[in-house]
């Protein structure tokens, strides 16, 4: 099968290059945002009719989608055995491995297998291998079609007129309609450049995170004091004391466009009282080491990374006094001369022990600590998105002698992501965050599209996304009876944020409750913010508008005692979670970054599209409840 496939990849990589050399990435030019209306319809002239080679290029993407997933399974031991015969792999394998076409009555039975409503489908290489059949039925239903070509020009002309309304007004429900045309053109492979014209227009980074290099500097720099035993052997003398160390830890920002740099720099000095003994003679001496140590951890997609710490020192010693175990004057002269004479050595050797030994103790406490974060973003973050086909499509890290930055993009070849960039930060912004709406829209639609959930299998996506169920999203129950929702296939949940307002509607094409199921619910809540006496503040405006979707509450018509009786449901259930108020306050963060103080509300804004929040720091350098 392997074998196969290569050559298939060879044969059609031709077609490829043709159609991707018109426009090589260097030299690509693309119409301005007006002009894209026209260039949908001028690319009606450009239909392309599909061949055979196109269905080959779908059956080559679905057989390496199905090798991967049959990777994966043949790692999970039992359970992938069970997963194989739930969906018939071994179908799928024989007609990949066929020289025939595939029989597409046959993937439209194994595709039922992959859609069911079964926990763990949703994983990326289930979805992969379904999404791989469902192009390949498509493109086979297409090819010798006399009403293909028709209906490819009203999907030009539709969406001239969506990305017309589009440039003027962009909002969430014409983002979809644009998104899915796009999905569509790229399946079928017809007009490339306009597609990425399209995506170059809307599909901007749609997530602007930043952190002050003034709030990394007070969480993570610190002071050193301690007292300890000091322990060495230097030219045969085995040396014990005493020694105070004091000095500063101080973390910066390293300019870098391609990850997040920080530098550690520690800068101690140690004063110590020491004995040294060799053969019968004992050498006491006052030392002070000063050594500076310098690491440097990165940070990007992948996770962080760092390289050894690197130390200087500077060792000087005094001695203060040479006693002989036989109390002879004649030794313990013989000794001073000698130790004299050594100093200068013994001094160096011992710089270059205090190196070693703060190389080995910065990196053994900066190696945990990173282990730690490392473990958190790539095990709870970056490893369950991507299983879940959740993680951005673009996730940069960055630094600047100001700030840590991460821009990301949340999108798929059917969903678009920012039209504008993002809105300027106001000044001592130590925390801020500008989320698209879009952002929120995409990873609802990746999380919750078509799915049905229960109450249980959420409480387990919240908890395996955020580590914690959030008190907001505890509900009590009534009784016994499991919740459950199937979500809308196309926007499961969406966000719009305008004139300072956040609109938030949840759309469920079914509810159950127990054994009793019940008609689609839109959920709409909508917020205006306000400034608070401690911050900001997002205030209902009046109560959550519970309808059939397309259901006018102002036609005069009347709901079914069904729907009125999921409609209260609703009401008592999404109560808690839409409440009437959301406070945006001032928090202190846990655990060693406590000493940075209050971060409290420096602005709260929601404009085309766009939601921005920030914190600044109350005090820095001192701890919440403290007086500066």
């Amino acid at each position: 099968m392997v074998n196969t496939l290569r050559i298939r990849i060879l044969a059609v990589s031709l077609l490829l290059i043709a159609t991707c050399a018109k426009t090589a990435p260097g030299a690509e030019s693309f119409p301005p945002i007006g002009g894209l209306g026209d260039a949908c319809r001028e690319a009606k002239a450009e239909y392309r009719p599909l061949s055979e080679i196109d269905l080959e290029v779908v059956r080559d993407e679905l057989a390496e989608a199905f090798e991967r997933l049959d990777g994966r399974l043949s790692r999970d031991g039992e359970n992938g055995a069970l997963w194989r015969e739930f969906l018939w792999c071994d179908r799928l394998e024989d007609a990949l491995q066929s020289e025939s076409p595939l029989d597409v009555s046959t993937l439209a039975r194994i595709d039922k297998r992959f859609t069911a409503e079964q926990e763990g489908l949703n994983l990326v290489w289930f979805v992969d291998v379904h999404q791989a059949m469902r192009r390949y039925r498509s493109m086979d239903r297409s090819i010798d079609n006399p009403r293909f070509q028709p209906t490819y020009e009203a999907l030009l002309d539709a969406l001239a007129e969506r990305v017309e309304a589009y440039a003027s007004e962009p909002t969430a429900d014409v983002a979809v309609e644009i998104g899915q045309a796009v999905g569509q053109l790229e399946d079928f492979r017809q007009v490339p450049q306009l597609v990425r014209a399209i995506r170059h227009h809307f599909s901007h980074p749609n997530l602007f995170f930043e952190v002050s290099a003034d709030l990394i500097s007070a969480g993570m720099s610190m002071s050193v004091d301690e007292t300890g035993p000091v322990r060495d052997v230097i030219l045969g003398a085995d040396i014990r004391g005493t020694g105070h160390t004091t000095g500063q830890l101080c973390v910066s920002l390293v300019p870098d466009a391609d990850r997040a740099a920080i530098d550690m720099v520690l800068q101690t000095t140690t004063q110590s009282q020491n004995i040294a003994r060799k053969g019968g003679v004992r050498i006491y001496n006052n030392g002070t080491t000063v050594i500076g140590t310098q690491k440097s951890v990165w940070l990007d997609e992948q996770g962080f990374s760092t390289m050894g710490a690197v130390s200087q020192a500077t060792t000087r010693t005094t001695i203060t006094g040479i006693r002989s175990d036989r109390g002879s004057n004649l030794i313990e002269k013989a000794a001073r001369r000698r130790a004299e004479k050594q100093q200068r050595e013994a001094e160096c050797i011992g710089s270059l022990h205090a190196e070693q030994q703060s190389n080995r103790r910065v990196d053994q406490e900066v190696g945990e600590r990173l282990s730690q974060a490392n473990a958190a973003f790539v095990d709870k973050f970056r490893v369950k998105l991507v299983g879940r086909k959740l993680f951005p499509q673009q996730l940069r890290f960055s630094t600047t002698e100001q700030a840590l930055q991460i821009v990301g993009l949340q999108a798929d070849a059917s969903r678009l992501a920012a039209a504008t960039p993002p809105p300027e930060l106001p000044d001592g912004s130590d925390i801020a965050l500008r989320l698209h709406q879009s952002m929120v829209d995409n990873f609802a639609a990746g999380a919750l599209a078509g799915r049905t959930v229960d109450d249980q299998q959420l409480r387990k996506i919240v908890v395996d996304l955020l580590g914690e169920m959030p008190e907001v999203l505890e509900v009590e129950e009534e009784n016994d009876e499991r919740w459950a929702v199937s979500f809308d296939r196309d926007r499961p949940i969406t966000v719009t944020f305008a004139e300072g307002m956040l609109t938030l509607v949840i759309r469920g094409s079914k509810y159950t409750k127990g054994k009793t199921a019940y008609p689609a619910m839109n959920i709409t809540a909508i917020y205006k913010i306000e400034p608070a006496a401690e911050g900001f503040k997002a205030i209902r405006q009046g109560d959550l508008q519970i309808f059939p979707p397309g259901f006018d509450p102002q036609s005069g018509d009347t709901l079914s005692t069904s729907l009125v009786v999921i409609r209260r449901l609703l009401e008592r259930r999404m109560g808690k979670f839409l409440g009437e108020e959301i406070e945006l306050g001032s928090f202190v963060v846990p655990d060693q970054w406590l000493k940075v103080g209050q971060l409290r509300p420096l602005s709260l804004a929601a404009e085309n599209g766009w939601l921005t929040v920030c914190w600044e720091m109350a005090s820095p350098g001192h701890p919440a409840g403290s007086n500066p």
